[in-house]
């Protein structure tokens, strides 16, 4: 049933989407320029600035919880 499902659905392979596949596959990371737009860095550049005022971004530690040393310089 599940495979009749995708045979019904209309695939278009994208190229840019397999290119950043392929890089994650191979590289582990991947770099587009221009993927997002000015307006969409903009809105994730506001909103990762208001996490870091609140204080939300998990601290960076090394060591286990009874000799736990918060790096300040990280995050």
């Amino acid at each position: 049933m599940t495979e009749e499902l995708f045979e019904q659905l209309e695939f278009v392979e994208n190229p840019l989407f397999e290119s950043i596949i392929d890089d994650l596959l191979t590289k582990q990371f991947s770099i587009v320029d221009d993927f997002f737009t000015s307006e969409e860095v903009e809105v994730l550049r506001h909103s990762l600035l208001a996490k870091y005022d609140a204080d939300r971004f998990k601290k960076s530690a090394i060591g286990n919880r009874t000799n736990e040393e918060i790096d300040k310089t990280i995050r």
